[in-house]
């Protein structure tokens, strides 16, 4: 009789080893999933980002072209340049300008690497919808009144499998 108790003990026991190594073994799998998960996010993250640093390369190269060609940029509002920004045969006009007191004028652009889809060599709204993977760009061009002293901050964005946007940003001055 004895030998029959022992038996059903031993039974029971085995089946409580099994549900915590299978327990253990789902744990590990969560926990490598989890680390897969996460270095998806931190790839796509760095892709992001190098594309953003391109963007802001790319404009901040158009700026200083434009500017070395004398098209330059407005230094007084009574300046006759034109205050529109040429890039990849595109022109963006200045979103805003200011006078930083007597010495600075401050011109800022919005740059779109969207397809110009109606061919009119502007980016409209509806185009940028159009192609949400496209990079973007902001530039800020200070310059003093006399044409002498600039400064370009070219802010590249993109956007990442709509979790955020990814901004990096140069800046030059001469």
């Amino acid at each position: 009789m004895n030998y029959l108790n022992n038996n059903r003990k031993e039974k029971g026991f085995v089946i409580l080893i099994a549900i915590v190594i299978s327990g253990l073994l789902v744990s590990i799998g969560m926990f490598i999933a989890n680390v897969a998960y996460k270095e998806l996010l931190l790839s796509t993250s760095a892709k992001a980002s190098q594309k953003a640093f391109f963007v802001a390369d790319s404009v901040m190269e158009c700026a200083m072209r434009h500017d070395i060609r004398k098209a330059g940029f407005w230094v007084t509002d009574s300046d006759s340049q034109s205050r529109d920004f040429i890039c990849n045969n595109m022109t963006f006009q200045p979103h805003a300008t200011s006078t930083g007191g007597s010495d600075w004028y401050t011109s800022i652009y919005y740059i779109s690497f969207a397809e110009d889809g109606d061919g009119d060599g502007e980016i409209s709204s509806a185009e940028m919808d159009a192609d949400p993977n496209a990079g973007y760009a902001k530039l800020i061009v200070q310059k003093t009144n006399s044409g002498v002293d600039t400064v370009m901050k070219a802010y590249g964005h993109d956007r990442y499998k709509g979790k955020g946007i990814v901004e990096r940003a140069i800046q030059v001055k001469y």
